[in-house]
């Protein structure tokens, strides 16, 4: 019990510089900052998806590779300007329902 509180006082202290090993100093250090909580639902969705897929093929491994690879050109594709801009107009039409995109 007493460990957990000394982990506590750690997590909970304000940030302000520190010392590192080799001489280094580092400014604005905090222990676990959570600055970012969407993080959680990142981890969530790639868990619900991998678990539909294993759902679905199974424990085969050519198949999931092959869907990783897909997945993997999706996501990259995703971040290209040129690709979203012409895949919105398909996103608003009346037929997807997809109008806030």
């Amino acid at each position: 019990m007493a460990g957990l509180l000394v982990l506590l006082a750690i997590y909970r202290r304000e940030p302000g510089p520190a010392e590192l090993p080799f001489g280094v100093r580092v400014e604005d250090w905090a222990w676990l900052r959570s600055g970012w909580w969407g993080i959680l639902g990142l981890i969530g969705l790639a868990y619900l998806t991998v678990g539909i897929l294993v759902l679905l093929l199974g424990w085969l491994r050519e198949w999931l590779m092959g869907s990783l690879a897909l997945l993997i050109m999706v996501g990259s594709s995703l971040s290209v300007p040129r690709f979203v801009a012409a895949v919105r107009p398909l996103a608003r039409s009346p037929r997807w329902g997809l109008d806030e995109v």
